[in-house]
């Protein structure tokens, strides 16, 4: 019983640090601005996203994605940028998503139905179809 509980612990250790390492990036408003700005390819500002609500929904949307590699070999396409306390490059017809540097960084990848949601951000009638408040 002894030997199992000495090897119990450190694998519960492994499993809870590699579960961390599987999650998306986690976002956050910048706190002197007032909700989080959507901008296509051209910098033209398509949204601005000032409900809580939808704000949240980026944010698990981003937290869920998976890590597929890097912006070596990833996300060579941007189709808009999000900018949050930093700018993050999305390329909204793979759902790959990265932050804006100059290094190499990890490049996510949006889970499917995220996807789908965050285009529907990007449609004129979106605090409708998200929101959830019916019109």
């Amino acid at each position: 019983m002894k030997t199992l509980l000495k090897h119990l612990g450190p694998t519960v250790v492994i499993i809870a640090f590699c579960g961390a390492c599987s999650a998306g990036p986690t976002v956050v408003v910048h706190p002197k601005s007032a909700g989080v700005t959507i901008r296509d390819s051209k910098f033209d500002v398509v949204r601005e996203l000032k409900d809580p609500k939808q704000i949240k929904i980026v944010q698990d949307a981003f937290l869920r994605a998976k890590r597929v590699g890097d912006t070596a070999t990833k996300l060579k396409s941007v189709t808009h940028k999000i900018d949050f306390s930093d700018r993050w490059l999305v390329d909204i017809k793979t759902g790959e998503i990265g932050v804006l540097t100059k290094v190499v960084t990890d490049v996510y990848q949006l889970e499917s139905k995220d996807l789908v949601i965050l285009k529907s951000l990007l449609e004129p009638e979106a605090e409708h179809v998200v929101g959830g408040n019916g019109g």
